[in-house]
């Protein structure tokens, strides 16, 4: 069988996917190929039914189509459901079945980083409400963590989305900016694009975290493209706090689409080392 596989999003052109995937198909002597496609919203249903017609096997999905995808999928995995979001698919004949690989990648991700099975007792702090807050509060859900402060900008917004998040973890919404809160958090879970360039508003709104302790972590969702820390996670590297980007959550997830679309579930260091690879070259450019 010669898999077909992508990823589809707007704009893509920057993603570190392909040569993770190739290299998951060479560990297992798969044929098959794994292509970018940057798709326009306006476009995403006539281009998905060209794709599926075109005999694709399965394929990623990043913003802006998670939840456009999430409608378009006939099957639909549980924690696909209870995110409402999709960011794997795998094509049965004309049908897609969708699933959200994202809540498992995160989850593995941050209990590495923490060295912890559980976060018992602990306070988190997630900045941001779409879709990967989504993916977060349903990772920290099986955490159990003590409760959860929802940082968002739209507080309404926050609140509309806890209602169609299955949680039993209390989850307070405290609006941005926030220059206080009330305990510290071990750690916090950042998941929009604030900081990503250096935005120093960014900075002024974490400053409540920057207390340097060697039990707090400070978790970016971001992923450098470069091999450099971003922004914010050099921020509070600098600062004594443990910090992490979303490098190792985008191998895990990719992990587990692999393995929906093969059956074969590719060793982490096998994908990491050709994220690395690739990232070292395009640094190299």
């Amino acid at each position: 069988m010669k898999y077909q596989l992508g990823l589809i999003g707007h704009p893509v052109s920057q993603s570190l996917s392909p040569p993770m995937h190739e290299a998951a198909l060479l560990h297992f002597g798969l044929e098959g190929s794994y292509e970018l496609f940057d798709i326009e919203t306006a476009q995403l249903g006539e281009r998905v039914k060209s794709l599926v017609a075109g005999g694709i096997t399965g394929f990623n999905i990043t913003v802006p189509h998670k939840t456009s995808i999430f409608e378009m999928c006939s099957e639909r995995s549980a924690k696909a459901t209870a995110s409402g979001a999709v960011n794997t698919v795998v094509v049965h004949g004309s049908k897609l079945s969708g699933y959200n690989t994202d809540i498992e990648g995160f989850k593995v991700a941050l209990q590495s980083a923490y060295d912890r099975e559980s976060l018992v007792g602990l306070s988190v702090g997630i900045i941001g409400a779409g879709g990967a807050a989504r993916a977060a509060l349903l990772a920290l859900e099986e955490l159990k963590p003590k409760h959860i402060l929802l940082f968002a900008r739209n507080s309404g917004k926050a609140a509309e989305m806890l209602k169609t998040v299955a949680v039993t973890t209390p989850v307070l919404v405290k609006s941005l900016p926030s220059t206080r809160i009330d305990e510290p958090l071990g750690a916090v879970i950042q998941t929009t694009s604030i900081g990503l360039q250096g935005d120093n508003e960014a900075y002024n709104w974490l400053a409540w975290f920057d207390q340097g302790r060697d039990d707090q972590l400070f978790f970016d969702m971001v992923y450098s493209h470069n091999g450099k820390p971003t922004p914010l996670v050099e921020y509070f590297s600098q600062r004594g706090v443990r910090a992490v980007d979303g490098t190792d959550m985008l191998v895990h997830q990719a992990r587990y689409s692999f393995q929906f679309w093969t059956g074969q579930l590719p060793p982490f260091e096998v994908m990491k080392s050709a994220l690395v690879a690739a990232r070292q070259a395009r640094a190299s450019q």
